[in-house]
């Protein structure tokens, strides 16, 4: 990470621009070549299973804090002037793709509703992380199935 953090303060000079990684791009670059080294030579790097989901749920909660700290101020201003509005575009955007993911799988695919309900789930990683490799529910299924039937329809149709 500290490699990351310096090559993203260098700057390089393209005529008069100054270019530069920035902070997080550089901790991205080295990310991603330790990731790159790890996979040829496991025994470099290798992170303990709970020292990793660790990391990526602090990660992913200390962003979600970063951000509405970042952005309350606007946030309760624009819920001041434009509060059910606000509300409701939410609810719609929130909504819409899931309904419509039903209707598709129910009408068009002919799924029983069960699967169609694990297929339009709206987090399908974080349920894939949860189940166990060795178990397959019908929620999983459903996922599997409709991401197998749009890509044969997808090469099908070209």
């Amino acid at each position: 990470m500290f490699l990351g953090m310096f090559a993203g303060m260098l700057q390089l000079m393209l005529g008069r621009i100054p270019v530069t990684l920035g902070m997080g791009g550089g901790i991205l670059v080295f990310g991603l070549l330790a990731g790159w080294l790890h996979s040829r030579v496991p025994r470099i790097g290798a992170i303990p299973a709970s020292s990793v989901w660790l990391l990526q749920h602090l990660g992913i909660g200390l962003f979600i804090a970063v951000v509405g700290i970042s952005s309350s101020a606007g946030f309760f201003i624009g819920l001041k002037e434009k509060g059910f509005q606000l509300f409701l575009a939410g609810v719609v955007v929130s909504l819409v793709p899931t309904i419509l993911g039903l209707l598709l799988g129910r009408f068009v695919f002919k799924f029983h509703p069960v699967i169609t309900l694990g297929a339009t789930w709206p987090y399908p990683n974080d349920y894939f992380a949860t189940v166990p490799e060795y178990t397959l529910n019908v929620a999983t299924a459903g996922g599997v199935i409709l991401y197998e039937l749009v890509r044969r329809r997808r090469y099908a149709t070209s």
